[in-house]
């Protein structure tokens, strides 16, 4: 069954995982820095990558971290999925 999900970024550095029909807060994810600056799903909506600074992280949407890439040389400005 399909269930909506919103992810959001944030000053604080969380990345946070809401219900899209209640609107409650389902998780908070750790970025590794201060502030989460992007965020994107994958086509399939299987994984969110989050990227605050120079530290790149992959996500199931229960909340469960992927990986954690080694950190960029330079601060992550955007973040886009490859077709497969």
């Amino acid at each position: 069954p399909y269930t909506m999900q919103l992810a959001t970024a944030g000053q604080d550095g969380k990345a946070r995982l809401w219900d899209g029909e209640s609107g409650a807060l389902k998780q908070e994810l750790d970025g590794g820095s201060a502030w989460v600056e992007r965020l994107a799903w994958s086509p399939t909506g299987n994984y969110l990558a989050t990227a605050a600074g120079r530290k790149l992280r992959l996500w199931r949407p229960d909340g469960e971290m992927v990986s954690a890439a080694a950190d960029h040389n330079s601060t992550i400005a955007d973040l886009e999925w490859m077709p497969a």
